[in-house]
């Protein structure tokens, strides 16, 4: 079991990746003309924020969840300390149990969470609810799961083996791009 609280404790990306990570984002939006500025997004399993101060950097508008108070009360911290109380907002819900009614999204943005959602399935259903039309799925997981190359994250390797198998088994979403670097593997996926 992860001790969620602690995770709290791992340090903000520094200037210098940041700006890199916004880059290396900005170019796979560039290869579909998706222009990021302009999105409303929903980052679900935002923890304390580590990824979304580079998505503040990115997008218009972002609602950002996790089912950790704990955490979000980390993360609601570096958003005032940031000055980014008009740009981000936070809930405390996880994905599966979301609900957004009127509000949708742009693009829903799922880095290093969607292995961690227990029911997968419920968690896509509730994304395809969530997106407006044309909206965008990103899902971003740490390579090291698949690849098996940190052996203290071996036990998460079937489960992110099954993580990829419920997205490419969706019928709610059509793979747009897909990419593997070394730390991480990149889905981009449009609602069907």
């Amino acid at each position: 079991m992860i001790d969620w609280k602690s995770y709290g404790n791992r340090p903000y990306l520094s200037e210098d990746i940041i700006e890199k990570q916004v880059s290396i984002y900005d170019a796979l939006f560039k290869l579909y003309d998706i222009e990021p500025r302009n999105l409303s997004v929903l980052e679900v399993g935002a923890g304390h924020g580590i990824r979304t101060m580079i998505f503040a950097r990115l997008f218009k508008k972002i609602l950002a969840i996790d089912p950790s108070q704990d955490l979000i009360d980390l993360l609601q911290k570096k958003i005032k300390e940031d000055g980014l109380e008009d740009k981000v907002k936070t809930m405390v819900v996880g994905c599966e149990d979301m609900k957004c009614n009127s509000a949708k999204f742009d693009l829903i943005v799922m880095s290093a969470s969607f292995l961690w959602v227990e029911d997968k399935n419920k968690c896509l259903s509730v994304a395809y609810d969530c997106l407006k039309k044309n909206g965008y799925l990103l899902v971003i997981e740490p390579a090291r799961f698949v690849n098996e190359l940190d052996k203290k994250f071996s036990n998460q390797s079937n489960k992110m083996i099954k993580s990829l198998e419920v997205l490419i088994r969706s019928n709610r979403f059509k793979m747009v791009h897909f990419i593997t670097n070394i730390g991480t593997i990149s889905y981009l996926l449009s609602k069907n």
